[in-house]
């Protein structure tokens, strides 16, 4: 069976339904994994910078060198707590607004139904919006969600437990293979006897 939906043609064959709540705590593991390993790395540096420009002043200062005004000392003392606010406050205070809106309508039954091509979320079962596969952004695993990022910074997490694994569907030979199976055979068999030992007698994890 085919509907239209955003203009073009879905396929309505469902596969699943995820219709566990979310909770607080989703909210805000939502938030911090959104903000990723860039924001770690971003974070860190800001943090060295600052112990680094610290610690040169300590050592002028020890020294008695002038190299330093003490007006340096201003940076680590605005930018450290701004990096932390950003990185740890920041989340947890966006994840629970997130949470209180998504709790106004609480008392509404609320699901994502996954079809073949299309997944739809829906409120008391009718449809608010719906989406092909192809127009999602990316998909963020963290602990315990699937956050589905879609255009626009429209953010879908899923708890993990909502779609167990004996109800997954894997299709296979749905896309024409870059190698047939006997060459990638041939090629990983290849690949198990390309790993030399060193002079120690132990195998690198990188060998090969």
């Amino acid at each position: 069976m085919y509907s239209e939906s955003n203009n073009l043609s879905v396929v309505n064959e469902l596969l699943a339904i995820c219709d566990l709540p979310l909770r607080e705590r989703d909210f805000i593991e939502a938030e911090k994994a959104i903000l990723g390993k860039t924001a770690t790395v971003l974070y860190t540096i800001i943090v060295a910078c600052c112990v680094a420009i610290t610690g040169a002043y300590g050592i002028s200062a020890q020294l008695g060198l002038d190299f330093l005004p003490g007006k340096i000392l201003v940076i680590p003392l605005i930018c450290l707590p701004t990096a932390s606010v950003y990185y740890f406050v920041f989340p947890k205070w966006l994840g629970i607004l997130r949470y209180r809106q998504y709790e106004t309508t609480n008392n509404q039954q609320r699901d994502v139904a996954f079809f073949m091509d299309h997944f739809e979320m829906r409120v008391n079962g009718v449809n608010t919006g719906s989406y092909l596969y192809a127009f999602i952004r990316r998909i963020i695993i963290s602990e315990n969600l699937y956050i589905i990022v879609l255009p626009n910074m429209v953010v879908l997490p899923i708890r993990h437990v909502a779609i167990p694994e004996e109800k997954w569907k894997i299709f296979e030979n749905t896309h024409p293979a870059i190698i047939d199976r006997e060459t990638f055979a041939i090629v990983k068999e290849l690949r198990k006897n390309k790993r030399r030992p060193t002079r120690e007698g132990k195998v690198s994890m990188f060998s090969g």
